[in-house]
């Protein structure tokens, strides 16, 4: 590889799949997504979504929110704190 290769090369962000990135602009990754991606992301499905959400598991504010017309929205840094079981999360109410 040469040197003036360097500036080719394309940057990927990954959090429960791969965002690739133009390497002409520098956008972070997602941090909230609704429910229908993060299950095509993730292999969850909407109903293990639903349960952890009635099961308390996943707190509204912080893993997941329900926007004004009823889209649920699913936070990946905060679910990914969740599933590695790190502190952090605490109740929004």
């Amino acid at each position: 590889m040469q040197a003036s290769d360097s500036n080719e090369f394309v940057r990927y962000f990954c959090c429960l799949g791969c965002f690739k990135v133009n390497k002409h602009k520098d956008v972070g990754m997602l941090q909230w997504v609704r429910l229908k991606k993060y299950c095509e992301l993730s292999g969850e499905t909407k109903g293990s979504v639903n349960h952890k959400r009635a099961a308390g598991l996943w707190l509204e504010g912080q893993e997941f929110r329900v926007a004004d017309d009823s889209c649920v929205w699913i936070n990946l840094e905060a679910v990914n704190r969740w599933a590695e079981g790190r502190k952090g999360r605490r109740k929004t109410k």
